[in-house]
């Protein structure tokens, strides 16, 4: 079958998907919510949606290693989701970062102490 427009399909089910372009996610953007770990007047911003985006975060005064960020799903997962969450550079690399999921949200964190006043950078892919 060749399909020349928009093809919507809602709940697919297949055994192999074969993808021969990019992958485009869409949706809406979830919230993020700064925490404590990031300090006191950290802000963050995330561009993207639910499956993949882009979270930059901006340390405030006496950050810590902990809790940085919560991003709020638009929707909640069903199972709890795969959080795959990459370093966009060496800076960001050094403070170990990890994610912790939720249904309908996750939490993006450190090992490492943070730098005052200092930017990081996070791409994200959630699957369930």
């Amino acid at each position: 079958v060749t399909i020349t427009n928009t093809l919507t399909v809602q709940n697919l089910v297949t055994t192999n998907l074969t993808i021969g372009g990019h992958i485009i996610t869409a949706g809406n953007t979830p919230t993020i919510t700064p925490q404590v770990a990031a300090g006191q007047g950290a802000t963050a911003t995330i561009e993207g949606n639910d499956t993949s985006g882009r979270i930059v975060i901006s340390t405030g005064d006496s950050p810590i290693s902990g809790d940085l960020v919560k991003i709020n799903f638009s929707n909640a997962f069903g199972k709890l989701p795969k959080i795959v969450a990459t370093p966009q550079d060496g800076t960001t690399a050094m403070i170990q970062p990890y994610a912790t999921p939720e249904l309908e949200s996750f939490t993006l964190g450190a090992a490492a102490k943070l730098d005052q006043n200092k930017t990081y950078v996070f791409s994200y892919f959630v699957i369930e």
